[in-house]
């Protein structure tokens, strides 16, 4: 079978998409239908960049399936080719998309895929795949590995319900050395439950791991891939077979090898859903590679988002799950300085997120982690650190305003501009005023619970302007003070400003003011970004950051701006991301400015 034949698949143009973890060691494309690949152009190729290095074989892949046979993956065999299988991005975008702000995450990218590409699959059931890459500057042990959770759905209702018998599985096709494919060899470390590729020679010191780490293991299968097919029986057989391939049954003979560590079997009710965790892992040497699968199933472990509130006489503490659920007790620390000396405090069962420190002292400043422990009581890596002290808490600022501002000009709510905020601080010489350190400004689309904080000032201010606002937007704010112990004060007094964007004027003499707005841009079905300040004719040019055309506008009619609806010429819905545009008069005989270029932000 051709493996370059995939490589000029005319279906893969267009249809799907990749965007790129790209922090740590690790840089990593991820797809959203089911490949561990790049897609780049159209075409497919390998994954898992680590030290400059490719590792990852573009045939990679995801698959769920039952013991008949019936399985969904990336890939399918056809004869002597290769071609498309099962899993395509679902509806309504089919693309990638990130996932701001994700809790103990630098990135984390969401791709959802079902079995709707061709072929009869007799199971209504979708993937849902969550990858996460952390940043090296913040976490120095977690940035050579990706996390991959997938989320197996039965959607039910119109096919065979519940599903029975059914497995999810991770197969990877490493090649440590691509100078020379076929020089691999494949090992199985059952304490690690992870898959392990090395060069047999030495010529890359490279170890590469797929490693199980949240799940119920079903088997590993070492696989020759001269002697593979792509066929969905035999992917069933592999899933199913309970098999532990090492070097002592398959893979101490150099060759090109993949392996798959399946989970299941599975029973699944229609609407309900099972997941796995797995890791790929790098490591220079074996000894590094055992560090990082350490470090890899501490941090999927992790608690999250620790909160504390104080009150007068206690401090309260609550905090999220991390991403595996395999949680059977947290432990609370406690320590009198930020960063080291932390002592347990408590330790609770897994129901319990929650806990309240009753030995404190008004005035005095406590700092807070949690850890979680699995069901090999191994702990995990700390939470996110909080601080926090029993006190009084202070009185809310007063007379919030907002107006709305273009330039240095101030103007009234409704016309075209960006929301300023002012306030009074909260009354003098009551309890609690004296002492604040600083404001919390907050902003919905509601008026009411819940807040979003967007902004942390200190006392010396006493206005704000909100930048990061978008046309057609009514914007609801309110503040509170913070005070020397950690206090939050109640909410201010709720005020709202409406946005709307100037509306294009007449036509510039030059493209010397040429801008865009609002940038950033939300990306939505409504979400429209304006040219201004253009000639009376001009063709825009938008790019992306890599320099790849993705639209081309005319603008005919003699105003001075124009509008764009974000989609491209083939009216698919554009992604997150950096875009560059390029803009040229119609009349370049005439001296002056007639192009203009720039930069904008698409953001969801």
């Amino acid at each position: 079978m051709s493996f370059s034949a995939l490589f000029l698949l005319p279906s893969v143009a267009g249809a799907d998409a990749s965007l790129t973890h790209n922090v740590g060691n690790v840089e990593m494309l991820v797809s959203d239908w089911g490949a561990l690949t790049k897609v780049e152009e159209g075409r497919v190729y390998p994954n898992f960049g680590y030290s400059g290095k490719d590792y990852l074989d573009p045939f990679s892949e995801i698959w769920a399936g039952d013991l008949a046979g019936h399985v969904a993956s990336a890939y399918d065999g056809s004869g002597e080719d290769v071609v498309m299988g099962e899993w395509q991005p679902t509806a309504p975008s089919g693309h990638v998309e990130y996932i701001p702000h994700h809790p103990n995450a630098s990135q984390c990218i969401h791709a959802k895929y079902a079995p709707d590409r061709y072929g009869d699959f007799p199971f209504n059931i979708t993937v849902d795949q969550y990858t996460y890459a952390w940043d090296s500057t913040v976490y120095p042990d977690d940035d050579d590995y990706i996390i991959i959770e997938l989320v197996l759905t039965n959607v039910g209702a119109t096919r065979a319900s519940p599903l029975k018998d059914f497995f999810l599985a991770v197969q990877t096709n490493w090649d440590v050395d691509y100078s020379e494919e076929r020089d691999d060899l494949v090992d199985w470390d059952a304490g690690m439950r992870a898959g392990i590729t090395y060069d047999s020679d030495g010529t890359d010191p490279m170890y590469v791991a797929l490693a199980l780490i949240s799940g119920r293991l079903a088997s590993h299968n070492i696989i020759d891939v001269s002697t593979w097919k792509y066929l969905d029986s035999d992917r069933a057989d592999l899933m199913s077979n309970g098999e532990m391939d090492d070097l002592r049954t398959i893979g101490a003979v150099s060759r090109n090898y993949f392996n798959v560590i399946s989970t299941g079997p599975y029973t699944i009710p229609a609407g309900e859903s099972v997941s796995a965790i797995y890791a790929l892992v790098g490591g220079q040497g074996l000894g590094e590679l055992q560090e990082n699968m350490d470090a890899a199933r501490r941090r999927v472990m992790t608690p999250v988002n620790l909160v504390a509130a104080p009150s007068k006489e206690a401090i309260h503490l609550t905090w999220s799950q991390g991403i595996s659920s395999d949680v059977v007790s947290y432990r609370v620390y406690r320590s009198d300085t930020s960063g080291d000396g932390y002592s347990e405090i408590a330790l609770l069962s897994a129901e319990n997120v929650a806990y309240t420190d009753t030995d404190t002292e008004i005035g005095i400043t406590y700092y807070y982690v949690v850890t979680a422990a699995g069901p090999d009581d191994s702990e995990s890596g700390y939470s996110n650190e909080v601080q926090s002290s029993p006190g009084v808490p202070p009185l809310p600022p007063r007379n919030l305003t907002v107006e709305l501002v273009t330039g240095d000009a101030l103007r009234v709510v409704g016309s075209s501009a960006k929301p300023v905020l002012h306030w009074d601080a909260p009354t003098p010489g009551l309890t609690g005023g004296e002492e604040i350190t600083g404001y919390m400004v907050f902003r919905n689309f509601t008026g009411s619970e819940p807040w979003t904080a967007i902004a942390t000032l200190d006392t010396s201010v006493q206005s704000f302007v909100d930048s990061n606002v978008y046309d057609k937007n009514k914007y609801y704010y309110t503040l509170a003070a913070v005070n020397t112990y950690g206090w939050t004060s109640e909410h201010s007094n709720v005020v709202s400003a409406t946005i709307d964007l100037p509306k294009p004027a007449g036509p510039a003499s030059d493209l010397n003011a040429v801008t865009v707005a609002p940038n950033p841009c939300r990306l939505s079905s409504e979400g429209k970004l304006r040219f201004l300040h253009l000639t009376a004719g001009a063709k825009i040019y938008v790019y992306t950051s890599a320099g790849e055309l993705v639209k081309m506008l005319y603008h005919t009619d003699g105003s001075g701006g124009k509008e764009w609806d974000l989609r491209n010429d083939e009216g698919a819905m554009l992604t997150s991301g950096i875009y560059i545009y390029y803009v040229e008069s119609y009349k370049p005989e005439e001296t002056g400015k007639f192009t203009a270029s720039g930069k904008f932000a698409l953001i969801r």
